[in-house]
Formats: structure tokens, sequence, C-alpha cells
């Protein structure tokens, strides 16, 4: 058995994954195929791979029920076309942010879920985002703003889960294997966990 990859995100729904999904669509349909192009539309909190027994997968998504069942749900708006330039790869990323009271909002949820669950070596994300587009190089950026130049972000939706995706490598694609639910349940400790 290989490494697997695994992720913690806030999954879309319905309308608002059809909302990121059209993006990606239109602009699939003017630079081709691109990185992300049939991935769902997700908030990523953190991304971790090794090799992991079914005990210790139970164990993650038992951690994962306990944080979410503390956690209430929460109104969230994205409404900014922004991009991320790496200059190792001189790629662009190119993303949906959240107007400031939702990143607030996220953010905060985000550095709880960091300080009550740790997996070692998993890489958390700590800017909430969006993803539209991947890997773009400079001439389909520009085709890709061009595009949605002038329009008007507007993505609102109830954020009321956590998913736990793993890495389907057939389809090249995360797939959901639990969603635990904001649940508010008072007689769940605040307590601190470190798995693996």
């Amino acid at each position: 058995m290989g490494i697997e990859q695994y992720s913690i995100a806030i999954c879309l729904k319905s309308v608002s994954a059809d909302y990121v999904g059209s993006m990606k669509v239109e602009l699939g349909n003017i630079i081709g195929n691109y990185g992300s192009i049939y991935s769902c539309g997700h908030i990523t909190f953190n991304s971790f791979e090794g090799y992991f027994t079914k005990n210790q997968i139970d164990r993650i998504k038992i951690n994962l029920e306990r944080f979410c069942n503390s956690k209430a749900p929460v109104q969230i708006r994205f409404a900014n076309l922004s991009s991320y330039f790496n200059s190792v790869t001189n790629k662009r990323t190119l993303f949906l942010a959240p107007d400031e009271p939702s990143k607030i909002i996220l953010k905060d949820l985000m550095k709880l879920f960091r300080r009550d669950f740790k997996i070692y070596h998993a890489i958390n994300i700590i800017e909430p985002h969006l993803t539209i587009a991947r890997n773009l190089n400079h001439e389909d950026f520009d085709k890709a703003m061009k595009l949605f130049e002038g329009r008007v972000i507007n993505l609102e939706f109830l954020c009321s889960s956590l998913c736990l995706r793993k890495f389907n490598r057939l389809e090249g694609q995360y797939k959901v294997i639990g969603e635990f639910l904001f649940s508010v349940n008072p007689s769940v400790e605040d307590i601190q966990t470190t798995l693996f």
C-alpha cells in the first residue's frame, strides 16, 4: 500500500458548488484543461499524507466529530476575485476570497482547528480561499482576468460542516469519505487533540 493523501475542508454544496463549478467551466472553455478544473469547490483547512491504518483514520474521524460538535453553523460570503503568485514555479493561482467579516470568522475557525486538531506533518492553511484555477501561466492568467473582469462576486452559503477527503489516484481528485456537522453540543469538552 502506497502513501495516502488526505485533506480536511469545508465542501460546498448545491447552489454554492454550482457557482464555483460554472466559473471553472467558463475558464476551461477559454484556456482548455487546467489544474483544479474538475475539483469540487472547497475551503481547505489542512492536508496530510502517510501510511494510515483503519484505526488511525477512525481516530481522526472521532476527533473531527468532537471538534465539529462544539461549533455552530455560520453564514459565509465570498465577494472578491484574487490571485497568488508562486515565485518558484512562476505560476499563479486564481481564487475567490471572503469578505472581511467572513474572513475573520473563517480564520478564527481555522485557528481553533489548528489548536485543537493536530496531525504531525500536516500542512495547515491560514488564509481561507476558494480555488478557481491553479498553476496558470502568464498567458492563461491574463485570459482569466479578462474573462472575469468587472464581474460581481457574491457567493453566500451556510458553513455547517467539515469534510475528511481522500485522494483518489485513479480519478486524480479528492473524494469525501466523511462529513462532520457543526452541532454545538455543549456536553463536548473543549479538548486539544494530537494525532500520530
